[in-house]
């Protein structure tokens, strides 16, 4: 099933890249563009649709399409090559470009473990590794696809539970308990965690523990971060216990991570 080709990946950090301008120039997309924004603020633009740049917004760009951004902000990306006359292409266009998820976590976790694959393998040999996580991320673009930034703010459910997942992004380098992460979003504890798994479909403290693992990720790309630093960064009570949860939740130990997957992208 070799139906597309990857042509790029790694990590935009547009303060390295445009250090000296706020606004770039509108260009032509030529391929299918998967981006997810790690930080920063600012707003893109594609064709006649804008987003307000956040952390965990998925930007996808499709050939044709006209695009800019005012700047700065970090992201991974890939950009693919996809046969014309595959299912993928035809279905891929009527996404739209912007996705955003309440648990952000699944898309980055994709694009970190695509991103090793492509290491691993190269990026011109699409396997059925490569293939299985772009499937997944399309089946969750597919999911979300109607559940785009303004619709997901409006939702009623994902409303209600908003201050408390707005609480654990503010806070999850603190020493927060599900007491506090329930009264943010003004529940009791027994209340609260019964209907954020409902909707966000894993518990609150599991998410906060994928918050501060997907933030140690990011961190873990800079290497003159120690461990030690990284840990503290993430809200994690000491080095071995941020070890043995990274460990128990990506099968490598932050060394490990660092060195064979994220450390040679950023540019």
């Amino acid at each position: 099933m070799d139906f597309c080709k990857v042509t790029e990946y790694g990590i935009c950090d547009t303060h390295i890249r445009f250090p000296d301008i706020t606004i770039t120039k509108d260009r032509h997309v030529t391929k299918f563009e998967f981006e997810i924004m790690i930080d920063g603020d600012g707003t893109s633009f594609i064709d006649n649709n804008s987003c307000e740049i956040c952390p965990g917004l998925v930007l996808f760009r499709k050939p044709g399409s006209v695009s800019h951004s005012k700047l700065h902000f970090k992201a991974y990306y890939f950009y693919l090559l996809i046969d014309e006359k595959s299912e993928y292409y035809t279905k891929l266009l009527a996404f739209p470009n912007y996705f955003f998820s309440a648990n952000r976590n699944e898309y980055y976790a994709i694009f970190e473990n695509l991103f090793k694959l492509f290491t691993q393998y190269g990026i011109e040999n699409i396997n059925d590794l490569i293939i299985a996580e772009l499937l997944r991320l399309f089946f969750f673009m597919d999911r979300d696809r109607n559940h785009n930034v303004p619709m997901q703010i409006q939702s009623k459910a994902y409303s209600s539970i908003l201050p408390s997942i707005d609480y654990i992004n503010a806070n999850f380098s603190e020493q927060i308990t599900l007491e506090d992460i329930a009264r943010a979003s003004g529940y009791s504890q027994f209340y609260f965690q019964k209907k954020f798994v409902e909707i966000v479909g894993t518990s609150p403290l599991k998410y906060l523990t994928n918050t501060r693992i997907a933030h140690a990720k990011r961190l873990l790309i800079d290497p003159q971060k120690s461990l030690v630093d990284v840990a503290y960064e993430c809200g994690f009570p000491s080095q071995s216990y941020f070890c043995y949860l990274f460990k128990k939740n990506t099968d490598l130990t932050p060394t490990e991570y660092r060195k064979g997957t994220l450390g040679n992208y950023l540019i």
